[in-house]
């Protein structure tokens, strides 16, 4: 048999020593003098390398080695000047019957130890801290696989197993809980079983167990870290912290962190400016969205005024003045053509212009006829349709195409959602933080927010909790009237069925207005927080443990009253169900408008019947005819009282011998 440290020796001799720009480097001096430092006070971690001589087997030479991990001793040669195989040559891992079990990938892999600073400044190899040597080791040592031309994915695969990944070392952690926050976390009753809301005596006994959505998180995310957390204790916070932060047990649970009276907190804690001051924080663990909370409307705040605006809501108020203007135009258009087509007899025009006195054009026939022309195609808009008259000129037969046209496509666009708009609830309070600012309404906020929703909303007027009873606090601060709308964030209430009853019990809604966006996630110390952060992300990526999917678990076995509605939207969606039916209350706008249009017809009727003037403009058909001209309209009445004497002598029957002098333009 020939000794390993010969064999080494030989592979040595002919091994290259990497590639151009980040060679091997002879780290054997530096790994020795790490080993016997004489600057060293005593008080060096475990894995300082002043801790890790050892002698080496007898197929080493007997000589001094270092500790690569516990129980492996390799020379101090190792990873060092060439690109060879190192791990086949010392790693005991890889001393194995190649016939009885398999070696492991990585044995046969050559790589060594380089000088990181030349390699990432002169090269583009990969380069990377030793896992063996790692901060606390006394020595910065640095590895690289591509110099030698292999690669480092098969150490990879097994560097964990190898190694037992262990960023918390296996620690014991304390774990506070700040208070009572049903179903995230809590204690139950001894004797009802009841999830307590209040923080009592049991609070502060640990053989009261904690339970809730963060506490099952927090189990989890331990049974998946292999054994790296060892345990956790859950526990209280102080109540000197609460003395400091009155109005936030959250904030007084990050204080005891930060004063090391634990290793972490748990809960929905919004990562602050002011926390963040006082410890570190694990990754997120969620987004909380900040919502307006606003008084929810009903019914009775819809108003005649509010069902009346309904049947126009269809179409904007530019698109009602665009209708009115295309009427307008039609209208005038037809009292043109209409004129011109009377005056196309040249004796009328003769007798019209030559009379004695010629254009008498009457300012009130003109604005009558005018009237007359615009309710004619009023009316042929609300009906949908066009008159069609055989005797129109060609003019007037395209100015009605084009108008049918225009109705065709407009009351098809304003029928199609009209009835959408009818059934639709109009919601009088204030809906978003736009309306409530300039409404100038107070906000009920979390004081532990004040920082990020005064920078985010200067102009908002808030009025932030001071007795530290969270969001139930909120909701007295409410009460007693020192706030018109809240700032409630979601992911705290949305699974507490109390917290939500009580809202419903004050008629609130979350409406979809988000005033602010927070991360949530743990204080935790410094020193622990990368490797916490570890396992949080291991188990989402992985496992999937997240906080979504426990609230499922957590979800309530009693459901809200199904009249309560917590959320805007849901509000809306139910009031704007497509088979709701129309009732009277949303016909309010057309049988007013009718009534108008009535009782302005009766007053002008009566006026007619009652007026001494019986040739008034109110009273007479509107059979208008501006060729009328005061010499045609007296030879018209002549005849008119020829014809009737005539009737009157013989007592016959009109034959229509003056059926040719009927008045164009009848007067009464």
């Amino acid at each position: 048999h020939i000794p390993i440290f010969c064999v080494t020796a030989l592979v040595t001799m002919a091994a290259p020593k990497g590639n151009p720009g980040c060679g091997c480097a002879d780290e054997t001096q530096s790994i020795l003098g790490a080993i016997h430092a004489r600057s060293l006070t005593g008080d060096e971690p475990s894995n300082h390398l002043s801790h890790r001589s050892c002698q080496l087997p007898d197929k080493f030479g007997n000589g001094e080695g270092v500790l690569l991990t516990q129980n492996i001793c390799v020379p101090v040669t190792y990873g060092s000047s060439k690109c060879i195989q190192h791990d086949y040559l010392m790693d005991p891992r890889c001393q194995v019957n190649a016939t009885l079990q398999i070696v492991p990938a990585y044995c046969f892999r050559p790589w060594c130890f380089v000088d990181a600073r030349s390699c990432a400044r002169s090269s583009k190899e990969a380069i990377y801290r030793s896992s063996y040597f790692d901060y606390t080791s006394g020595i910065d040592l640095f590895y690289s696989y591509s110099t030698c031309n292999s690669t480092a994915s098969d150490w990879f695969d097994v560097k964990d197993d190898i190694l037992g990944l262990t960023p918390l070392q296996r620690m014991e952690l304390d774990v506070i809980v700040p208070s009572y926050l049903p179903p995230s976390h809590f204690k139950r009753d001894q004797n009802t079983a009841k999830a307590l809301r209040r923080t009592g005596k049991e609070y502060y006994d640990d053989n009261v167990e904690f339970e809730g959505i963060y506490v099952d998180y927090a189990s989890e995310i331990k049974q998946i870290s292999q054994g790296d957390i060892k345990d956790l204790h859950f526990t209280y916070r102080s109540k000197g912290s609460s003395e400091s932060y009155p109005d936030s047990s959250f904030t007084a649970a990050v204080l005891d962190v930060a004063n090391g009276l634990a290793d972490m907190a748990i809960g929905p804690f919004w990562i602050t400016g002011e926390r963040l001051a006082l410890t570190s924080f694990t990754i997120p663990v969620v987004v909380d969205k900040s919502y307006l909370v606003v008084k929810r409307p009903d019914s009775a705040a819809e108003s005649l005024n509010a069902q009346m605006r309904k049947v126009l809501d269809p179409f904007s108020l530019g698109m009602w003045a665009m209708i009115l203007l295309v009427i307008t135009i039609t209208a005038t258009l037809g009292v043109w053509f209409n004129t011109e087509r009377r005056n196309s007899n040249p004796d009328r025009r003769q007798s019209f212009w030559q009379t004695k006195n010629p254009q008498r054009r009457r300012k009130s026939a003109y604005v009558r006829l005018a009237l007359d022309s615009f309710l004619q195609k009023g009316n042929f808009f609300c009906g949908a349709s066009v008159e069609h008259d055989p005797n129109a000129n060609l003019a007037s037969k395209i100015l009605a195409f084009g108008f049918g046209f225009f109705i065709l496509i407009t009351v098809s666009a304003y029928v199609a959602n009209l009835a959408a708009f009818l059934t639709r609830s109009e919601f009088q309070s204030v809906t978003t933080v736009n309306e409530a600012i300039r409404k100038g309404y107070t906000l009920c906020a979390h004081p532990v927010v004040e920082n990020e929703l005064r920078s985010q909303l200067p102009n908002a007027k808030f009025f932030f909790h001071e007795n530290g009873k969270e969001f139930i606090g909120m909701l007295k601060d409410y009460d007693d009237k020192k706030c018109e709308a809240l700032v409630i964030g979601w992911e705290d209430t949305s699974t507490d069925i109390d917290f939500l009853s009580m809202l419903c019990e004050r008629s609130l809604v979350f409406t979809d207005s988000v005033l602010a966006e927070i991360s949530m996630g743990f204080p935790i110390r410094p020193s622990l927080s990368a490797g916490f952060s570890y396992w949080m992300y291991y188990g989402q990526k992985f496992e999937d443990i997240n906080i979504p999917n426990l609230k499922e678990k957590y979800s309530p076995a009693e459901a809200l009253d199904s009249q309560c509605v917590i959320q805007l939207s849901e509000l809306s969606l139910q009031s704007a169900d497509e088979y709701a039916m129309i009732t009277v209350q949303n016909m309010y706008f057309p049988l007013v408008f009718f009534a108008v249009c009535a009782l302005i017809g009766i007053i002008l009727q009566c006026i007619y019947a009652f007026s001494s003037n019986r040739r008034s403009l109110i009273g007479r058909v509107s059979q208008l005819d501006l060729t009328t001209t005061g010499t045609t309209a007296r030879k018209d009445r002549f005849l008119m009282r020829r014809r009737s004497r005539m009737k009157s002598r013989d007592g016959t029957q009109d034959d229509g011998r003056f059926r040719d002098s009927r008045i164009e333009a009848t007067e009464e």
